[in-house]
């Protein structure tokens, strides 16, 4: 259980920091952080509140990694492997999408609506708050403590900072400067999911 726990954010970790790297070395930067980079207090902030966000992530992982004698994997480590498995397959889906999408020229200043994006304005984070649940689940067998579910923070603060601080706002407000003047982004974001990548079944078509 620690190898396969510490294996999947490791995997997490590889992947995304290339990701975004990668993206850095192609855009010449990151727009999110426009806004703050000639404001130290501000951008420190940013930076203290993303190492925090590291800490509490990995929380579960320090506990099976500094607990008692492994314990043989169960229903509920394959049920984490699983969302964990889905969570990751999600997010590098639209993470490449993404890319494939914005590296066509006739799509300079447009926002996405291909792909899973058709189904969801943020598809990525939806898979990254399933990578953290999965990691909590498989690690949960193993805890050898009542105060190590304390843990679940985990996923729990990935799902509030991404949905209600760092994520989801900023690319939301990024969104209507851009394009809420067009009736075809209005219409977009009345028909697609916040984050779950399914179809609505309910009209909410804007006029």
């Amino acid at each position: 259980r620690q190898f396969l726990v510490s294996g999947m954010v490791a995997a997490w970790a590889v992947r995304l920091g290339s990701y975004l790297v990668t993206r850095v070395v192609k855009t010449g930067g990151d727009a999110r952080f426009d806004d703050v980079k000639d404001k130290p207090g501000k951008f420190f902030v940013y930076w203290t509140m993303q190492a925090v966000w590291v800490f509490v992530s990995l929380l579960p992982v320090l506990c099976i990694n500094g607990g008692r004698a492994p314990v043989p994997l169960g229903p509920l480590d394959m049920l984490g492997i699983a969302v964990y498995g889905l969570g990751m397959a999600l997010e590098v889906t639209a993470d490449w999408q993404k890319a494939a999408w914005k590296s066509r020229p006739e799509n300079k200043g447009r926002f996405i609506d291909e792909g899973l994006w058709s189904l969801s304005r943020h598809p990525n984070y939806c898979g990254e708050m399933m990578i953290w649940w999965g990691v909590f689940l498989t690690c949960a067998p193993g805890f050898g403590a009542a105060w190590q579910y304390v843990s679940v923070a985990s996923p729990v603060v990935v799902m509030l900072l991404l949905r209600y601080v760092s994520g989801v706002p900023l690319l939301e407000q990024m969104g209507e400067q851009r394009w809420g003047t067009e009736p075809a982004f209005q219409e977009y974001k009345a028909r697609t999911n916040l984050l779950l990548p399914l179809p609505r079944f309910k009209d909410t078509h804007v006029n």
